[in-house]
């Protein structure tokens, strides 16, 4: 009792409260508690009165850009772009990947004739050549095993490109990365970005492919593709990719 004296002693002299030094210490204590309770009530008030006067903080989400995804027909221009189907096919491991569509164009011209706003994802906004590989992966094995054509290195004219850095944004059709189970094929996509070559001169394609697993270890080599696309003529697309 002599401690909770001293210390509603203490309150009550930096707070100026009203107690009279007349008063018993049962006294004392109940008139500290009685003022105590008045104070926290008004700084409550307080502190409602500025929050209804305040207003509230709304926060938004990040815009994400729109993905990549149709792969609408194309009309034939000669020079804004051209297409090629079924340029090659490499099995590892017993895991098939065969190239089934190459297509590259001007991006201006693309986004005219499927209505994909390429410049809503950043990636994108610097590359005035846009190109699409679609991929066909079929396991002939009895086991699951994996495979990421769509994190692909490939070689377009004097340009590498990481397929992954368009991973998240640009892929369509089956999910051709990852893992395969017997029997399955899987038919999908991805649309990529060209800076510094032109549809004219893009003439040759490099595709590597880590190579496929199983559970625990490699089961074959890395695919490699050298593929000739200087035969810029435009081929539509089978009815079997879309």
């Amino acid at each position: 009792m002599k401690i909770l004296n001293i210390m509603l002693t203490a309150l009550l002299v930096s707070s100026c409260a009203p107690v009279a030094p007349s008063l018993s210490p049962t006294q004392q204590i109940e008139t500290a508690v009685a003022f105590l309770a008045t104070e926290q009530a008004s700084q409550d008030a307080s502190r409602n009165l500025e929050a209804q006067s305040s207003p509230s903080l709304i926060v938004e989400p990040s815009q994400t850009p729109e993905v990549i995804q149709t792969t609408i027909p194309i009309a034939e221009v000669r020079g804004e772009v051209f297409a090629l189907n079924y340029l090659g096919s490499l099995t590892s491991g017993g895991l098939e990947i065969e190239i089934a569509r190459v297509l590259i164009g001007n991006k201006a011209y693309i986004v005219t004739e499927t209505g994909n706003d390429f410049d809503s994802v950043e990636i994108f906004q610097d590359k005035p050549v846009v190109g699409m590989i679609i991929f066909r992966v079929t396991n002939h094995t009895n086991q699951v095993l994996t495979v990421y054509p769509d994190q692909a290195d490939v070689v377009v004219g004097n340009e590498q490109i990481s397929l992954t850095d368009y991973l998240f944004y640009a892929t369509f059709g089956d999910d051709i990365g990852g893992d395969i189970f017997p029997g399955v094929t899987a038919i999908g996509g991805i649309w990529f970005g060209l800076r510094r070559t032109s549809v004219d001169d893009a003439n040759q394609m490099i595709i590597r492919i880590s190579a496929p697993r199983d559970q625990s270890s490699r089961v074959g080599e890395e695919y490699y593709f050298t593929l000739d696309i200087s035969n810029h003529i435009f081929e539509e697309i089978p009815q079997e990719l879309k």
